[in-house]
């Protein structure tokens, strides 16, 4: 009995320590056991499929039993004479080297894109491949959109000279032909004898070896674009398709364009000297905005991103515009690749919108003159004209507030109006940094737009102000004599512009003239009784 009990602990130990072994080593993850206890003797026990036996061990409980070996993966209960208890094997396998889709350690699975990785399947496109007409993304494999006229990507349209590139209908007469009483040139067809090219619906046939001046389909392809608009995205837009966020007057527009290199890795054929650029048409004043890409080179089967940022002008009118895309390279055999898309932005305005464009003020720091001036730049980017609109410059910390009507047409050729604002600043100001903020309302009275900008006010032991005269008292001069000598004091009405204060100035030194003519009369009268 005590035999039986240490055979029964020792067979659990030894299933531990497996489960243990499991546990703690990576390597020994691709290991299991099996157990026949209890069972009769000549049971045979095996591995799963075609996994590898490692060991056999007697599991049983009693004495004079043991386990075999038998056949390429089994374990066999076996009792001797005079035995008792119940026979039983411990067999260890390990899991031959394959996936769970019977693909062997190392290699891609017949399921595309997938990669047999120590037993796991991974997506790995970038070693397996795609199976037509799925292409790469990442280590994906996706399938490309249909064209708009139902031709699946990568085949020639019914019609002629149209091919479906990812979605994007393109000219390709050099792969598709051309229709009765056309000829190919390059990829667009004119007036001549119709080619037959490749038949509709079918992938064109390109030519088994590459070199030069030889015809093959094209390679270079556009497989995405995305957009932003104000950072607000549009993604996976198709040839001829529309970015879904609308833009107005001084959006800012981000185009993603990604292209393939679709050669294959086997074919091994780089597309060099490639160039992408992008276009938005008639947008200013009927002149195109365009950006374009630095050239560069794409190995056989790679993509390469582009990004391409657009400032929409101010004067832009509303409607939509078409964006032009366009990519073009050479082959290392000297063979052209090239691809294009158009797709469409819509430009909406607001019925009543302003646009700070420029702010400034002069100078920008002040002493003893407190006299400055803001000058102001606003474009109408809205769909009326503000025939009552205004401008504030406002400062709270300098108690400043000026405000001036303006009129600015909504047409793109006068939109923009500038104007100078006149302020003052007063000797009570505390000295240091303020900010002075311009802020543009429409005529319908909303705030559309704020801009900001310093001022530095400086000390003058010389600013006294009494009422509303500020009086600027300068010392003594020290030049030299045959130099100018400064005013001996100047002085300004607070509260008053310079015309107003000017104006009264004058009505000042015309009421004491008068004064004096009128007192020098009566002394002259005075003077002539006595005399008589």
């Amino acid at each position: 009995m005590a035999d039986k009990t240490k055979k029964f602990i020792f067979n659990r130990i030894a299933v531990w320590a497996f489960m243990f072994a499991l546990i703690i080593s990576p390597a020994a993850a691709l290991t299991y056991t099996k157990n026949s206890f209890p069972t009769f003797s000549g049971n045979v026990i095996t591995c799963d499929g075609n996994d590898l036996r490692i060991s056999c061990q007697d599991s049983g409980d009693g004495r004079n039993h043991f386990c075999s070996t038998f056949g390429a993966n089994g374990c066999r209960a076996v009792e001797g004479r005079d035995n008792y208890g119940g026979p039983g094997c411990l067999i260890t396998c390990q899991k031959e080297d394959r996936c769970s889709d019977n693909t062997p350690f190392g290699q891609c699975s017949t399921n595309n894109p997938f990669y047999c990785d120590a037993g796991t399947l991974v997506r790995r496109s970038s070693i397996c491949g795609c199976v037509f007409p799925q292409v790469r993304s990442g280590e994906d494999c996706i399938t490309p959109p249909a064209c708009g006229d139902g031709t699946l990507s990568g085949q020639c349209s019914t019609a002629r000279p149209f091919f479906c590139s990812n979605g994007f209908l393109v000219n390709r007469a050099s792969s598709c032909g051309c229709p009765s009483g056309q000829t190919a040139s390059g990829d667009n067809c004119i007036p001549g004898t119709g080619t037959p090219g490749a038949p509709p619906g079918t992938s064109p046939a390109g030519p088994t070896t590459l070199g030069a001046g030889q015809r093959v389909p094209n390679k270079l392809l556009i497989i995405d674009i995305d957009a932003k608009v104000d950072g607000k995205s549009s993604s996976n837009i198709r040839n001829n398709g529309k970015i879904s966020k609308d833009a107005k007057p001084d959006s800012e527009v981000e185009l993603t364009i990604e292209l393939r290199n679709n050669f294959t890795s086997s074919e091994g054929v780089e597309i060099q000297n490639i160039a992408a650029s992008a276009s938005i048409e008639n947008i200013d004043n009927e002149d195109d905005i365009e950006q374009e890409s630095e050239s560069f080179d794409l190995r056989a089967d790679s993509d390469k991103t582009m990004r391409f940022k657009f400032r929409i002008p101010l004067n832009a009118e509303e409607g939509t515009y078409s964006i032009f895309i366009e990519a073009e390279g050479e082959d290392e055999n000297g063979n052209d690749h090239k691809d294009e898309a158009d797709i469409e932005l819509e430009i909406e305005k607001d019925a009543h919108d302003l646009k700070i464009v420029g702010f400034g003020i002069s100078p920008k720091e002040i002493g003893c003159s407190r006299n400055a001036k803001a000058n102001v730049k606003i474009a109408n980017i809205g769909e009326e004209e503000e025939e009552s609109a205004f401008i504030e410059i406002k400062s709270e910390s300098l108690n400043l507030g000026v405000k001036e009507n303006i009129n600015v047409k909504s047409d793109s050729n006068g939109n923009i109006v500038s104007r100078l604002l006149e302020f003052s600043v007063s000797s009570s100001a505390e000295k240091g940094v303020h900010i002075i903020s311009a802020n543009a309302y429409s005529e319908d009275g909303n705030l559309k737009d704020q801009r900001t900008a310093e001022i530095n006010v400086e000390g003058c032991d010389g600013l006294i102000e009494e009422g509303n005269v500020v009086l600027q008292i300068s010392p003594p001069s020290q030049a030299k004599k045959q130099e100018k000598a400064p005013s001996l004091f100047s002085f300004r009405l607070g509260g008053f512009d310079p015309i107003t204060a000017i104006l009264l100035l004058a009505l000042i030194i015309l009421i004491l003239f008068a004064l004096i003519v009128a007192f020098a009369l009566a002394q002259g009268e005075k003077a002539e009784e006595e005399y008589y």
